[in-house]
C-alpha cells in the first residue's frame, strides 16, 4: 500500500461528475477522517486493521496524516506529515513542512472524501482511489 501521505497530498481527487457531490470548505473538512477503502485499477485492495488506522486530521488551516503500515505481523509502523493547507473551489494546496507545495483536486459525496490519483508507471497508467470517512 501507498504512503498515506505521499497518496493523500499528491493526488488528483476526482469529483466525477456527481450532483450528490458537496462544495468543499475547510469547515467541512475540519475534524479526522480514517481510511475506509482503496482500490488501485477499479480492484478494490485489501486493507488490514493497521491500514485502516491510517487518517488525515484538517484545523481550520493546518493538516496533519498518519500513516500506518503493518510492518511484520504483530507491529504497525507509523510515519507522519504536517503542514497547512489552502481551499480554492474544488483544489486544495498543500505546503507539507518542508516540503514543496503541492495541488489536490477534492471533493465530498455522501459525507467521503474521496481521492483519486493517476499515475504513469513504467509507461503504464493506473488509477488509485483512497476513500476516508469521518469518525
Amino acid at each position: 500500500i501507498f504512503s498515506l501521505a505521499l497518496i493523500a497530498l499528491t493526488m488528483m481527487v476526482v469529483s466525477c461528475g456527481k450532483k450528490d457531490s458537496d462544495d468543499v470548505t475547510p469547515n467541512k473538512l475540519v475534524g479526522t477522517w480514517y481510511l475506509e477503502s482503496m482500490k488501485r485499477d477499479g480492484q478494490a485492495q485489501t486493507l488490514t486493521d493497521c491500514d485502516k488506522r491510517s487518517n488525515i486530521t484538517f484545523r481550520e488551516t493546518e493538516y496533519s496524516t498518519m500513516n500506518y503500515k503493518l510492518k511484520n505481523t504483530n507491529d504497525c509502523g507509523l510515519t507522519t506529515e504536517e503542514g497547512t493547507y489552502t481551499i480554492s473551489g474544488n483544489v486544495l494546496v498543500a505546503k507539507p513542512k518542508g516540503k514543496e507545495m503541492k495541488s489536490t483536486k477534492v471533493s465530498l459525496s455522501g459525507g467521503k472524501l474521496i481521492f483519486t490519483k493517476e499515475t504513469d508507471d513504467d509507461g503504464k497508467k493506473h488509477t488509485s482511489e483512497l476513500v476516508f470517512v469521518k469518525k
